[in-house]
């Protein structure tokens, strides 16, 4: 289900998360944004920062990849 304006929503909570250090709240709060809408590729690259300062470097690459995956195919 794509639901732009609640994934905005949590995208933005996400955001502050980050900007607090609270890392793993913020990669909760991204994964739902990305849950309500898939094709938000600054949300899988901010979900890969997030990782990164949760110290899961390991998912934090995966997700990035997806992210440049998904950039990709928006360019095309």
């Amino acid at each position: 289900m794509r639901d732009v304006m609640a994934a905005e929503v949590q995208r933005r909570k996400a955001e502050a998360l980050e900007r607090d250090g609270c890392y793993g709240e913020a990669v909760a709060a991204y994964r739902e944004a990305l849950r309500l809408d898939p094709s938000d590729a600054s949300a899988h690259v901010r979900l890969g920062v997030a990782l990164r300062g949760a110290g899961d470097d390991e998912e934090a690459n995966r997700v990035f990849r997806d992210a440049l995956a998904l950039q990709a195919r928006a360019a095309s």
